[in-house]
């Protein structure tokens, strides 16, 4: 008899334990279909990361998956797209005749609080194909990406998409503290066919997993976990902030050091579009690139009738007048063909 009731009760306890999970799995679902169908929330449609072999802390960006979506709450909960490529703007003919011009910057220039029909990248490419059809924009711009990481980041691409011309957007000058906090001293500029890896550990794989198959995954990671530490870590203001003497003694080697490696990846061909408010920082822009026969244009952009709020990224004005900014400087200083 007690041994029936112990066979009873273990089955009875194996049925509510079933029970439960079946809860757990349905509720779930139920929140899965809400995210996704209801809500709208994408998947994270990234197709693997990239790191710098020296630049653990400060990863060059996603790879995203062609025509990805993502939310943008700083845009006013909206969804922007990716284009072909998974890159910001408009679409990208890839064919023998066509030219590559990379764009480099930040996440002023990538956009993503934007539509991708209203961004600085697709105003730019729609305008020069008016004159120029055979050439196409790449914008590889990635948020919290300073100019050595998109150096590495151009590396990655023009390996695929041969450059005919880079333009590097800069409308933040970072100083010395934000630089040593990042990289410390370890900023090789030894540009090398090898100088990036794809970063496929655990660590970053099973969340990415979860994430691209997952709508209520991806909300959740992105608000409690891998969002929340990007920020923490890399975002410059922060670091800028607790730092009671600016210095940029440092920041302008580095600046020197970058701009030279890019002017030199780029065959000769960069120009760099400096819309920094600061004149004596712009100034020292305009002065390293002078050393290094590198073409610069200066452009008052950043008005709080061109941001978002009156001081965050690019509004669909600023925007325009960016892309405006960028052809008028590609067709004049470049001399474009």
């Amino acid at each position: 008899m007690d041994k029936t009731r112990e066979r009873l009760s273990g089955l009875q306890i194996y049925l509510k334990s079933l029970q439960l999970a079946a809860a757990l799995l349905l509720s779930i679902i139920a929140a899965e279909v809400f995210v996704r169908f209801v809500v709208g929330y994408p998947l994270f449609d990234v197709a693997f990361y990239i790191d710098d072999l020296d630049v653990t802390s400060a990863r060059s960006g996603r790879i995203y998956k062609p025509y990805a979506r993502l939310w943008s709450v700083e845009g006013g909960n909206i969804i922007v797209c990716k284009n072909n490529l998974g890159l910001p703007g408009a679409d990208i003919t890839i064919s023998p005749s066509s030219k590559y011009l990379y764009l480099m910057g930040t996440s002023f220039l990538e956009a993503v609080e934007t539509p991708h029909d209203k961004i600085a990248s697709y105003y730019f490419q729609k305008k020069l194909q008016q004159d120029y059809p055979q050439y196409q924009v790449l914008n590889i711009a990635y948020r919290n990406n300073d100019p050595y990481a998109q150096l590495h980041r151009l590396n990655y691409y023009i390996k695929q998409y041969p450059a005919s011309y880079g333009v590097l957007v800069i409308e933040n000058v970072y100083p010395d503290n934000f630089w040593l906090r990042r990289y410390g001293k370890k900023m090789s500029m030894d540009i090398k066919d090898n100088h990036y890896q794809l970063n496929k550990t655990f660590k970053t794989e099973i969340p990415r997993v979860l994430r691209n198959n997952s709508s209520l995954a991806n909300l959740i990671i992105r608000q409690f976990g891998t969002q929340a530490n990007e920020q923490t870590e890399m975002n410059p203001e922060k670091s800028v902030q607790k730092q009671a003497q600016i210095s940029y003694e440092y920041s302008f080697e580095v600046y020197d050091k970058v701009l030279l490696q890019m002017q030199q990846l780029l065959k000769g061909n960069l120009l760099v579009v400096c819309i920094v408010n600061d004149v004596m920082l712009a100034e020292k822009v305009g002065s390293i690139c002078a050393a290094h026969d590198i073409r610069c244009t200066n452009g008052s952009i950043l008005r709080r009738e061109n941001q978002l709020h009156g001081s965050g990224h690019l509004n669909q004005k600023g925007n325009a007048e960016l892309g405006q900014l960028l052809y008028e400087a590609v067709t004049s200083y470049v001399g474009i063909n």
